[in-house]
């Protein structure tokens, strides 16, 4: 047995030097173009003061927990950027349903091919499921209802409830309550929609059919999306891109498409995919959610528009103001990040450059982009020392995460998990002090939960995985863990009650699509 911990300890510290040199690889053979491509300015080179961005941070961090990435363009200049340590510019992100423009995008890009139109209908590219059970007014669908939302469902399709391995299958055969084109409501299957489109019209998936007309002319090195059973990309979600590229997607769409003096995306495309399609303030609260949407865009008030994508991820575009945000997150409350931004950046824009009477702010402002942290799970900086007898394996009882047995251990000045499972054992390394960079590559929680609603989750094989770990003593029985993952918004907490020969351990997983976040488990020795 402790042959098999030592070299699955091995195997993870190899995955972690591949990883961590394949980036530093990466950092050092790209050229500057593609790692720092946008010219870095002074705010108020461009009429901005620094004071301004400075306060836009200041009030995200009171208000908002929390963001892990911001970049500001300006005249496509680069007037701030920064990440929330222990997240990095390394490491691409999840957008979620900012994956949705991407796909419009691909949508756009093969129309100005002449491979579709925007009133073809949607049964035509897909001849193997007509049957004289499909809803008539199906028939009427076109590309230009998937890609508004209004494809006339009151209600998603749900493959995960069914199990359903054919999820166009499913979304052909369903059985509508409006004619398509009447009725908007929110729907990502319609965007897996498209994705099966331009699979069947093209043979690649989205990525592959991207990757050299928007990606590598962009500089942005392929990126990874997530599939369907079925392996087609999932469209509407699952896309990781670098907050720079977030960044560069959006001054295209600022300048209508062009890039570098070549058209990457037509003009009209632009216009159309960012202009107010339908309506949709009768099926949205919050009041950016209700300016209407375009072609997979939401406009925004101040006539602006954005993509975006659960737990605070933005692509913000202001034409009038000539700038572009990219944000990445994990936050609860979407629509308070917007409001912040209105209030304390938006509104305190100028129009021409700025005079400098001293460079305070400039400085105040460099030195807060630099020193951006998430906080520390110990948010009340207790110091307790317990006296709890470490060490020893507990032997869980039957849970949903098929987690067999534990051992908990104070190795140096950290403190170490060892988890054993159906899908292989897991070494965790907690630092009391900071964020423990490290990779999880057997057993990493989220993607060992089988959610039961729209999930990524339940995979077959788990890959590295880099997070970052902290935890400390809530009370003399109670040691607290809080994991980060830093390419996505989800976060993990565990809490681990110690007493006498028992364990219970209880599990919270946040910022993740899934019908169920809280595990409670115990076990004994």
């Amino acid at each position: 047995m402790k042959i098999k911990i030592l070299m699955n300890k091995c195997i993870g510290w190899l995955f972690f030097l591949i990883a961590h040199t394949s980036v530093l690889s990466q950092e050092i053979n790209e050229n500057t173009n593609y790692s720092n491509y946008f010219e870095k300015v002074n705010p108020e080179s461009v009429g901005i003061k620094s004071e301004t961005i400075l306060n836009f941070i200041n009030s995200i961090e009171e208000n908002i927990n929390e963001l892990h990435s911001l970049m500001i363009l300006k005249d496509g200049k680069k007037i701030a950027s920064g990440w929330w340590a222990p997240y990095s510019k390394e490491f691409p992100h999840i957008l979620h349903s900012l994956s949705k423009s991407f796909t419009s995008t691909a949508i756009g890009i093969a129309i100005d091919e002449g491979k579709l139109s925007l009133n073809d209908r949607v049964i035509s590219f897909f001849p193997e499921y007509k049957t004289d059970n499909i809803d008539p007014k199906f028939k009427e669908m076109r590309i230009r209802d998937l890609l508004t939302m209004t494809t006339g469902e009151k209600k998603e399709i749900s493959p995960f409830l069914n199990k359903n391995q054919d999820w166009a299958k499913l979304f052909v055969n369903s059985k509508l309550d409006f004619l398509p084109g009447t009725y908007y409501k929110y729907n990502s299957y319609a965007t897996y929609m498209l994705s099966c489109i331009i699979k069947k019209i093209t043979d690649q998936n989205l990525e592959d059919y991207l990757n050299p007309r928007l990606f590598i002319p962009l500089g942005i090195k392929k990126p990874s999306w997530g599939k369907c059973p079925r392996g087609i990309s999932y469209g509407g979600w699952g896309l990781k891109l670098k907050t720079q590229d977030i960044a560069k997607f959006g001054q295209l769409l600022l300048q209508n498409g062009k890039w570098e003096g070549k058209q990457i995306i037509s003009e009209d495309w632009v216009k159309m995919a960012t202009s107010k399609q339908v309506e949709n303030k009768y099926s949205q609260f919050a009041v950016d959610w209700k300016q209407g949407y375009g072609f997979q865009f939401w406009k925004n008030r101040y006539n602006s528009y954005r993509g975006d994508g659960a737990f605070g991820q933005y692509c913000i575009v202001l034409p009038d103001k000539k700038m572009v945000i990219a944000i990445t997150g994990s936050v609860q409350n979407m629509q308070r990040v917007l409001d912040i931004f209105w209030k304390e950046l938006y509104s305190n824009l100028n129009s021409t450059e700025i005079k400098i009477d001293n460079n305070t702010f400039q400085k105040r402002l460099k030195d807060k982009l630099i020193s951006l942290k998430i906080k520390p799970h110990n948010t009340e900086e207790k110091e307790i020392k317990s006296k709890i007898r470490l060490g020893g394996n507990y032997f869980i009882n039957p849970n949903e995460l098929k987690i067999k047995s534990i051992k908990f251990e104070k190795i140096d000045k950290n403190y170490k998990l060892i988890i054993y499972s159906d899908f292989g054992n897991e070494e965790i390394i907690i630092d009391e002090k900071t964020y423990h960079k490290n990779f999880l590559s057997n057993f990493n929680f989220i993607d060992n939960y089988s959610s039961e609603g729209l999930s990524y989750f339940k995979k077959e094989k788990i890959i590295p995985t880099p997070v970052a770990i902290n935890g400390y003593w809530k009370d003399k029985e109670t040691f607290s863990i809080k994991i980060l993952y830093l390419e996505n918004t989800a976060k993990a907490n565990l809490d681990l009650q110690f007493n006498s020969n028992e364990i219970e351990m209880e599990i919270t997983l946040k910022g993740i699509f899934a019908s169920k976040t809280k595990f409670k488990l115990s076990g004994s020795k």
